[in-house]
């Protein structure tokens, strides 16, 4: 007896402290405001859609003015404002900036956070060594604002060469994922050709070297022929296997001269952004091998992409290695292999990399805003 009215306590304290922590949970995010204007890309429709529909969080569509006079009215509000930008374009990057400028000299009560849902958030425009206004934010070091975004502060810090005062203002959130769009029925009978497919230059250095050895292909762009569209991933899942990298940033920390375009940039001048891409995720879904740099296997590890089992790497320093990892790919005789391993990628694309998990790990840090 002693016992089962024991366990009914338990059971009521853990009820309570669920029940608790659920409220708590909601009373964090029931002050957000989302704003943001009327633009979105496919690739991240699930995260858009899901926030737009979250009862827990006022969404609002207003075109960068009416922002602007969002920000001016609630001045005194201890609110938290979320601002989705679409890229970091010239265009948006502007946007931004001039609402970072009013937030430091306005000193308002709220905050607002910028989420950033593309595959890198600083950069050089096309390393013309006209510097993105994104890069300037940081120096502003304005307390009321935030950026939730796909790199660590400390990765920014050594990058760029700066020290960041307010660094638990930046909140990593690697956006990418398998979205819903990405997944296509599973090719049996591929081209059994490599393909590299992406933008090149310095800032993609392995994507255009690959291309040397036989038995790939390189694509910079796809077009659609007769005005048929097809999704990107059913387009990459032709081919057997897709050869993935992320991208490379100028490495100021190391090369300050390159600030001022003192020297010509070399590959030893940049450093990899050590995040999957897009590109990583979209190779995943659509069932095709995916085939990175060597050097990228710590990071994608960390996200359950293991060699051999639902993905494979390739030594990108030894030139012999390169091709006996391409001729064992595309080698009749290891095709059951290879169906098996792009077959188990996708399946933990799937399962563990999809918009629904990635929309849950948002909204965890939604929660502790």
């Amino acid at each position: 007896m002693k016992l089962f009215i024991i366990l009914i306590l338990f059971i009521c304290i853990l009820l309570n402290f669920l029940y608790y922590k659920n409220e708590r949970f909601y009373q964090n995010i029931n002050n957000i405001y989302m704003l943001s204007e009327t633009k979105n890309f496919e690739k991240y429709t699930y995260i858009y859609n899901n926030i737009k529909e979250d009862k827990h969080i006022n969404f609002i569509e207003l075109n960068f003015t009416s922002i602007l006079k969002f920000l001016e009215k609630n001045i005194n509000n201890k609110i938290k404002i979320l601002i989705y930008n679409i890229s970091t374009s010239t265009k948006d990057s502007e946007k931004l900036y001039k609402i970072i400028k009013w937030l430091k000299n306005n000193n308002p009560k709220f905050i607002v956070i910028s989420l950033i849902p593309t595959d890198w958030w600083f950069q050089l425009n096309k390393l013309n060594g006209r510097y993105s206004d994104l890069i300037l934010f940081y120096r502003l070091n304005v307390k009321n604002f935030m950026f939730i975004c796909g790199n660590k502060p400390e990765f920014v810090e050594k990058v760029l060469n700066t020290k960041i005062l307010y660094k638990k203002n930046i909140l990593y959130f690697n956006i990418n994922h398998c979205y819903d769009n990405s997944f296509v029925e599973f090719n049996k009978n591929p081209k059994n050709i490599i393909l590299s497919n992406g933008a090149g230059g310095i800032t993609y250095y392995y994507r255009d070297y690959i291309k040397k050895f036989k038995g790939v292909k390189r694509i910079t762009r796809f077009t659609d022929k007769n005005n048929i569209k097809t999704s990107y991933s059913k387009k990459i899942s032709n081919y057997i296997c897709n050869f993935v990298t992320t991208r490379d940033v100028l490495n100021l920390g190391k090369y300050p001269l390159l600030k001022n375009r003192k020297i010509n940039v070399e590959k030893k001048h940049l450093i990899s952004l050590q995040e999957p891409l897009m590109k990583h995720f979209e190779c995943i879904a659509s069932g095709s091998l995916l085939l990175c740099p060597l050097m990228e296997k710590p990071y994608l590890e960390k996200i359950g992409l293991i060699e051999d089992k639902n993905c494979m790497f390739v030594d990108m320093s030894n030139d012999k290695k390169i091709q006996e990892k391409i001729d064992f790919i595309i080698d009749p005789k290891n095709r059951k292999f290879i169906d098996k391993v792009r077959k188990a990628g996708q399946e933990h694309g799937r399962k563990n990399l999809n918009s629904k998990k990635k929309y849950q790990e948002f909204k965890k840090i939604l929660s502790n805003l």
